[in-house]
């Protein structure tokens, strides 16, 4: 490229085959993906092309490392590193996904690091490769002034039935896919994001009738798994993350266990300031709070998780019924009937859902049994749904409305 270009007379470059030398002593070189002969280096500026392919077992992990390391020692900090790549593919355990999770952890503010940049042009998540219009415009939106690229070549390349829909929104449209064992897609969850999402409205404390109905889904840890409290509005089965407790990144994980007090006030707090009508909460590691929330908070619940229970829902010993939920679920989301505020924490739970198919159907879990990439979000949105679809079956609003309009006149 650059043997061809002004560069040559206009910047004075020495143009090789393996190197290239700029005026003021500098040179450019590709380097191996042999870390080991890395190692040492004083580079000024790296370029990592085509990440979503280094892996660990091409060297590619290994080499990044090195490269971070020895920028790190130029003067005053000022080195810096490019990743310059397509979408990651999910759980192909490559830089560029790694790159992609570190940056929400410190977007989200589970990492106490800060360099790192991430701009990507993304088609929006709802476009359906279906609809010719809206692939144009999907491609517009991801190629941006890259005017040079025909667009209406590149939608003949979608069309191809060669080209597999997945790879057609990795590639094309910049979209980060599914996993192949995905419980969820990430342009099937953002096609039910409403921008203008009505947000909860909380009363104040002793008030709580005024504030949005709603049904709370609980799932909690205490050491490696998050803690989530999640509250479904009555009205539109949206969710709303109230709270979300997890393991920090890096060393400040170490020996980390949830704050059993702050979850605590959460429960506490979203019954002192909205209208809560139910709660299911998972009984693992929290048994003798789900008797609490039981015995202080029964006379306002309109129903019972269990004929044994106001409040306990054990995912363990209601399996079936538990998968008929999730595929219920599952079913809103791909139907369009999950509103949501786009809540990147929340998000974030659901696209790390896999598929884990059992006698009774088709369930969701993590991706391994010790995986960082938690799900227990989705699983209190789960139970909330629950909560919810028992309220609205049973009718028991509009017989709470009416005595309190009788009581009141009407």
């Amino acid at each position: 490229m650059c043997e061809n270009s002004p560069l040559v007379d206009e910047v004075g470059l020495d143009v090789g085959k393996t190197r290239i030398f700029v005026p003021g002593g500098g040179k450019l070189m590709p380097i191996t993906a042999s870390s080991s002969t890395q190692e040492g280096a004083r580079p000024s500026f790296g370029v990592m092309d085509e990440t979503h392919h280094w892996s660990e077992s091409n060297g590619g992990k290994a080499l990044a490392r090195v490269i971070r390391r020895n920028l790190a020692k130029s003067r005053d900090g000022a080195a810096r590193v490019i990743e310059t790549t397509n979408a990651h593919g999910p759980g192909e355990d490559t830089v560029a996904e790694d790159s992609y999770l570190a940056h929400l952890a410190i977007v989200e503010g589970r990492s106490r690091a800060t360099g790192i940049l991430y701009d990507s042009r993304e088609a929006p998540g709802g476009v359906d490769l279906a609809d010719r219009d809206q692939l144009m415009a999907g491609l517009a939106a991801a190629y941006g002034d890259s005017l040079w690229v025909d667009l209406e070549r590149i939608a003949e390349e979608v069309y191809d039935p060669n080209t597999p829909p997945e790879e057609a929104r990795r590639f094309y449209l910049n979209q980060i896919v599914a996993a192949a064992d995905s419980w969820v897609a990430p342009h099937e969850y953002d096609a039910n994001l409403v921008a203008d999402l009505a947000p909860l409205t909380f009363a104040e404390p002793g008030k709580w009738r005024e504030g949005t109905t709603v049904a709370l889904g609980f799932d909690g840890g205490r050491t490696d798994d998050s803690t989530a409290l999640v509250a479904v509005r009555i009205s539109d089965g949206a969710p709303f993350l109230l709270g979300l407790w997890e393991k920090p990144d890096g060393p400040q994980g170490a020996g980390w266990e949830v704050d059993q007090t702050r979850v605590r006030e959460a429960v506490d707090n979203a019954f002192a300031t909205l209208d809560v009508v139910a709660f299911f909460s998972d009984v693992a590691y929290w048994e003798t709070d789900t008797d609490r929330w039981r015995d202080e908070y029964s006379e306002r619940l309109l129903v019972k998780a269990t004929t044994r229970h106001t409040v306990a829902w054990d995912m363990r010993g209601h399996q079936s019924e538990t998968v008929r939920a999730v595929e219920a679920l599952h079913r809103a989301i791909i139907d369009g009937e999950l509103p949501h505020n786009g809540d990147p924490k929340l998000r974030r739970h659901f696209m790390n859902a896999r598929r884990r198919p059992n006698r009774w159907g088709v369930s969701f879990g993590k991706e391994t049994r010790e995986s960082p990439k938690k799900v227990d979000a989705v699983a209190a949105t789960l139970l909330a749904r629950m909560a919810r679809s028992r309220i609205l079956a049973d009718g028991v609003l509009a017989k709470r409305r009416g005595r309190v309009g009788r009581l009141v006149g009407f």
